[in-house]
């Protein structure tokens, strides 16, 4: 990996989590996210990601509550039409809160899941990657995450340092999962986006406040 260190922000969807729901799990279980390539400058226990989200608990009360009345609505036309023509998309923007920067951990280990008997190239064992391999019915599989299950093929962050500690966190009720809080969390001013945007490690201080 780069020897320029980086920190980055990653965008928590609403879909699965609130702020609370993922501060809560995360120390049941540590952090275990998704990520669709490795970035250059992510240097495992150095590299930090600050986690953002615009959904408290109310927020994402509120947003469940509006698709289902948009699935209401959407049936009722469904059904006054005799069940023949498709419903029209309910339009308007969904309930959210103010997009805010609430917590982060440090990358301890990246890993790639794979199927029962396959390595993962000899390139992502020179970027540091680990393997995690699928079990039926293993850990990882059986949606203990509110996100679901691990994916195979998914290469994922993680806050401790490999999936069988997360495994020992989810069993033995500890809540010794790794993240950080910030004490002053921070408004996020910028568009939505999906995956991993990488910021100077001296942001990542102000925001950790160190």
């Amino acid at each position: 990996m780069s020897e320029q260190v980086k920190d980055f922000l990653v965008w928590v969807g609403g879909a699965s989590y609130s702020r609370e729901s993922l501060i809560s799990e995360a120390r049941r279980m540590g952090v275990c996210r998704r990520i669709p390539f490795v970035p250059e400058g992510l240097v495992r226990g150095v590299s930090r990601i600050f986690l953002i989200s615009d959904m408290s608990d109310e927020d994402r009360k509120r947003y469940k509550e509006e698709i289902k009345r948009r699935d209401a609505v959407r049936y009722k036309q469904w059904k006054e039409s005799g069940y023949t023509n498709d419903p029209t998309h309910v339009t308007g923007q969904m309930p959210r809160g103010t997009p805010t920067i609430f917590a982060y951990f440090v990358v301890r280990n990246v890993t790639y899941v794979v199927a029962p008997g396959v390595n993962i190239t000899k390139r992502l064992k020179e970027l540091g990657i680990t393997e995690y391999e699928y079990a039926e019915g293993g850990f990882g599989f059986n949606d203990e995450r509110e996100c679901g299950s691990l994916v195979i093929g998914g290469v994922y962050l993680l806050s401790e340092e490999d999936i069988e500690r997360v495994k020992h966190l989810t069993e033995s009720g500890t809540l010794e999962g790794r993240i950080e809080t910030l004490t002053a969390p921070y408004p996020y001013g910028d568009k939505r986006f999906r995956g991993i945007k990488a910021i100077s490690t001296k942001m990542g201080d102000m925001l950790a406040g160190v």
